[in-house]
C-alpha cells in the first residue's frame, strides 16, 4: 500500500493542471468495477465450496459402488467384512483430507462402523462424552494425525459404542488396550440415519449444520444403501466447518491485505463483510471471526451482532424467496448472480450496503459479498484529489481493474487445479482397492499381484475401473498397462465408456495389439490398434525415465492421444498388493484432455477484446485459448510465441524472457506496448506442487491479456494520453505482485 501511495502522489503531480471532471462521472465507472470484484469474490467462494463439498458425495458413492460390484460387503455380522470396510475407510481418510468422518450404519444389526479425525477436546484430553471413559493418564494419547475408530457392531460383539485411537498403518488396529469412551448408541432415531433411510436410492442428501458431540459445528452427507432392492443401511461422511471462516478470512477482499499487516481491529471493521448462510438462515461462516455457535445451537443470521450481515441476509431472502426454500429448483436459483442494496449501520453510521449473492449447489447455501458505501470505494477513491481529471480517473480505474483481473486469474486457477487433481484421486482410489485385495474377490491385506487372464481378477478390475470412470467424470482415460505388455482400461468417447483391452484371439475380431469395445462382453468391436501402439508411448516409458518409486507420480508432457485428442497423463507404478515390498506389476495411468481448458477460457467473463490462453512452459505449445484462436494446425501444436494472434505472440514472448516470471503462488503482471497501443498481461503458473510425490509435474501458464482501452471508458487527446503513459506503467507495476 505504501508503494501505491507513492505512485499516486507522483501521478497526481504529473496530471496537475488538467481540466477537472465531475467526480460522479468517474465514481460510476469505479462502482461498476467494484461490483465486478464482488462478483468474482463470490464466484471464487462458490467454486471453492462446491469443490470441497463434492468430496463427501464422491466418498459415499465410491463405497456404495463397491457394495454393488461385490468388492465390499455391507453385511456387518462378519468380522472380516467389517475389517475390510474399515480398511477402505482408512484409505478414504488419507485421500480426502477435507473429510472429518466416514461411516456406515447397518440396519439389520444396528452396527455402526466409522473412522474419524480427532476432536480438539481429545487432543487436549478434556472431552466430556457423556459415557464411560478413562480418566487422567489412562486416556490414550491422541495426536493431530491420529484416526479414531468409533463403532458398535454385531461382528465384534459390541453393544455399546466404543472409540479407539487407531494405528497409522491400518484403520482396524487400536492403539494399546484402552478406549477413549464407551456409551450407549442406537442408530434408529438419529437424524442422519433417518434422513438417509428416507432418501432416494442413488442420491446424496445433506443435513444442515449442527453441533457435534466434540463441540465443533459440522455437516453430514448421507446415501441410502440397498441390496437386491431392499434397504440395508446408510453411508455418510462429515465435514467440520471451521475451515470455511478460515478460508473467508484469508480472502483478499480490497483492503484486507493492509488490515492483516497492521492487525488493526478498526481496519478489519471497515473491510467488506463476506459470509455464507444456509437456506434455513443458519450462519455457516464469515470473514470477521464471528462465532457460528450460541451454546448448543448454530447461530441464525437474524441473531448475529453485525447489522450489515443481519440486514443484508434479511434482504437477500426477501428479494430471492427461493433461497429460503428447501424444495425450490436450486440449479435455476443459482444460475446467475443476484444483486441488491441494503441500508445498515456500519461503523456507527447508517450506510448504503451493496451486495452480491450466489447459491452453492446441493448444499442450499448462499454466499454473500458486500461492500459498504465508501468503505470499499475508498480503496479506489478519485475524490481524494481536489481536482479529478480524466487522467486521475484513469489511474483509479486501472488500480481497480488490476485487482479485478487478479481475481479472474485466481478463479480460473482454482477451477483448473480442481480438474487436474482428479487423476491423482482416481489412481489412488484404484490402487487402494488393489492393495486391500478387493479385486481378488475377497478382502486380504497380502493378496499379492493381480494376474492377467485370471477371470476373477479381470472381472473385478474392469468393474471397478468402469465405476470409477462413472463417478469421476473428469478423466478421458483410465488404464493399467501390465509389464508383460497387456493393457486393460476405459476411455470416454462421445459421452460413453468404451472398454480398452489387449486382443486375445481372432474370435474377438482382432488378433494383435489392443482394441476398443462398446460393451464389456467384447462383442461389439469399435476399433483395434497395432501391438506396438501404446508400448512406445510416453505414459508407459515415463516411469522408467524418471525412476518412479513407491507412491510417486509423474506427468507426461502434452501429446496427441490415440484417438486424436491432445492432453497429458498422470502415471504411477502399481505394486503387487502392498505398495512397498514387491515389484510393480505395471503402470496405471489417467488422462485429461485440453477440451476442459478450452471450455473454461471460452467461458471466462472478460472485458472487451481480452485474450485468454494457456500454454506449456517448457514447449511453449498452446493448450487452449478463447476467441477461437488456433492452438494447432493440421494436427501440429502451435507455439504461443508463434501465434498468428498479435496479443498472444507478444505477451508470450515477454513472459518467456521474464525473470523470475509467473509462479503458482501469486499473480504475475507485466506491461506490453507498441507504437500505438498498451496492454496489461496477467499470468499464473498451474502446476502440481507436491514435490515429495510428484517427480515430474505439468507446467502450464495461464495468461490474460487486456488492451488498455478495454479497462475504462474515457477519451483523451494525444498529448495528455502521452503525458500519462508513465503513470499507467507505474500504477500497474505497483499492483503487479499482489500475494494470493
Amino acid at each position: 500500500m505504501a508503494r501505491r501511495a507513492a505512485v499516486w502522489a507522483v501521478c497526481a503531480l504529473a496530471v496537475s493542471g488538467q481540466e477537472c471532471m465531475p467526480d460522479g462521472t468517474c465514481k460510476t465507472q469505479v462502482a461498476k468495477v467494484i461490483e465486478d470484484i464482488r462478483e468474482k469474490i463470490a464466484d471464487r467462494i462458490q467454486s471453492k465450496m462446491e469443490g470441497v463439498f463434492a468430496l463427501a458425495p464422491t466418498a459415499v458413492r465410491v463405497t456404495d459402488s463397491k457394495f454393488s460390484d461385490g468388492m465390499l460387503s455391507s453385511d456387518m455380522t462378519n468380522a472380516s467384512y467389517e475389517a475390510a470396510l474399515l480398511e477402505h475407510f482408512w484409505y478414504q481418510m488419507q485421500q480426502f483430507e477435507d473429510l472429518d468422518w466416514v461411516y456406515f450404519g447397518h440396519d439389520a444389526t444396528g452396527s455402526f462402523v466409522s473412522l474419524r479425525r480427532p476432536y480438539q477436546c481429545e487432543l487436549a484430553k478434556n472431552c466430556n462424552y457423556g459415557g464411560t471413559q478413562p480418566t487422567g493418564n489412562a486416556i490414550p494419547t491422541v495426536a493431530a494425525d491420529t484416526i479414531v475408530r468409533e463403532l458398535t457392531t454385531a461382528a465384534s460383539g459390541h453393544t455399546m459404542m466404543q472409540a479407539w485411537p487407531t494405528a497409522k498403518a491400518t484403520g482396524s488396529d487400536p492403539i494399546g488396550t484402552q478406549y477413549l469412551y464407551e456409551a450407549p448408541y442406537n442408530l434408529r432415531g438419529r437424524p442422519w440415519y433417518e434422513t438417509g433411510k428416507k432418501s432416494t436410492v442413488g442420491a446424496t442428501v445433506w443435513e444442515q449444520p449442527y453441533k457435534w458431540s466434540g463441540g465443533q459445528v459440522g455437516i453430514t452427507a448421507m446415501r441410502r444403501v440397498e441390496a437386491a432392492g431392499s434397504f440395508v443401511g446408510v453411508l455418510a461422511a462429515d465435514y467440520e466447518l471451521a475451515f470455511i471462516s478460515e478460508f473467508l478470512a484469508g480472502l483478499d477482499v480490497p483492503g484486507a491485505a493492509s488490515c492483516r499487516v497492521t492487525n488493526d481491529a478498526a481496519c478489519k471493521d471497515k473491510m467488506a463483510d463476506v459470509f455464507v448462510m444456509s437456506y434455513d438462515g443458519s450462519l455457516v461462516g464469515t470473514n470477521k471471526g464471528i462465532s457460528v455457535l450460541n451454546g448448543d445451537n448454530v447461530v441464525k443470521v437474524s441473531e448475529v451482532n453485525n447489522d450489515v450481515i443481519k440486514k443484508v441476509a434479511s434482504d437477500v431472502f426477501a428479494k430471492i424467496p427461493a433461497f429460503a426454500s428447501a424444495t425450490a429448483d436450486w440449479a435455476t436459483v443459482t444460475a446467475a448472480i443476484q444483486r441488491g442494496q441494503t441500508v445498515a449501520s456500519h461503523m456507527g453510521a447508517s450506510k448504503q450496503v451493496y451486495w452480491d449473492a450466489i447459491g452453492i449447489l446441493d448444499l442450499r447455501w448462499i454466499v454473500v459479498v458486500t461492500s459498504v458505501e465508501d468503505a470499499m470505494h475508498q480503496v479506489y477513491k478519485s475524490s481524494k484529489y481536489q481536482c479529478v481529471t480524466k487522467l486521475i480517473c484513469r489511474e483509479v480505474l486501472l488500480q481497480a481493474q488490476s485487482d479485478l483481473g487478479e481475481r479472474q486469474v485466481l478463479h480460473f486457477r482454482d477451477l483448473a487445479m480442481d480438474y487436474l487433481s482428479v487423476p491423482n484421486t482416481i489412481i489412488n482410489q484404484f490402487e487402494a482397492s488393489y492393495n486391500n485385495g478387493e479385486m481378488h474377490g475377497e478382502f486380504c491385506s497380502t493378496c499379492g499381484a493381480l494376474t492377467w487372464g485370471d477371470a476373477t481378477h479381470m472381472s473385478f478390475m474392469k468393474k471397478h475401473m468402469k465405476s470409477l470412470m462413472q463417478i469421476f467424470t473428469g478423466p478421458a482415460w483410465l488404464y493399467l498397462g501390465f509389464n508383460e505388455q497387456k493393457v486393460v482400461g476405459y476411455r470416454r468417447k462421445d459421452n460413453a465408456l468404451q472398454l480398452w483391452q489387449t486382443c486375445e484371439g481372432t474370435p474377438e475380431g482382432c488378433d494383435t495389439g489392443s482394441a476398443f469395445w462398446a460393451d464389456d462382453a467384447r462383442t461389439s468391436l469399435v476399433e483395434s490398434k497395432p501391438a506396438d501402439e501404446f508400448w512406445t508411448r510416453e505414459w508407459f516409458l515415463l516411469p522408467d525415465k524418471v525412476n518412479l518409486g513407491n507412491d510417486q507420480f509423474a506427468w507426461t508432457k502434452p501429446y496427441v492421444f490415440g484417438d486424436g485428442d491432445i492432453g497429458i497423463t498422470l502415471t504411477k507404478r502399481l505394486y503387487a498388493g502392498d505398495w512397498k515390498t514387491t515389484s510393480p506389476i505395471g503402470i496405471v495411468g489417467a488422462d485429461v484432455t485440453m477440451k476442459y481448458f478450452s471450455q473454461l477460457v471460452a467461458g471466462m467473463d472478460v472485458q472487451g477484446q481480452t485474450v485468454v490462453y494457456v500454454y506449456d512452459k517448457e514447449t511453449m505449445y498452446l493448450q487452449a485459448a478463447n476467441r477461437n484462436i488456433p492452438t494447432s494446425n493440421n494436427g501440429a501444436l502451435i507455439k504461443a510465441t508463434e501465434s498468428s494472434t498479435y496479443l498472444v505472440k507478444e505477451s508470450a514472448k515477454s513472459l518467456s524472457t521474464a525473470n523470475p516470471g509467473p509462479s503458482s503462488d501469486h499473480v504475475y503482471s507485466v506491461l506490453g506496448t507498441n507504437t500505438t497501443h498498451r496492454w496489461v498481461v496477467r499470468a499464473m503458473m498451474l502446476k502440481d506442487d507436491d514435490t515429495a510425490k510428484v517427480l515430474r509435474t505439468f507446467d502450464y501458464i495461464l495468461v490474460v491479456v487486456t488492451p488498455e482501452e478495454d479497462l475504462y471508458d474515457l477519451t483523451f487527446s494525444a498529448a495528455p494520453a502521452a503525458a500519462a503513459a508513465s503513470c499507467f506503467f507505474a500504477v500497474a507495476a505497483a499492483v503487479a505482485a499482489l500475494v494470493v
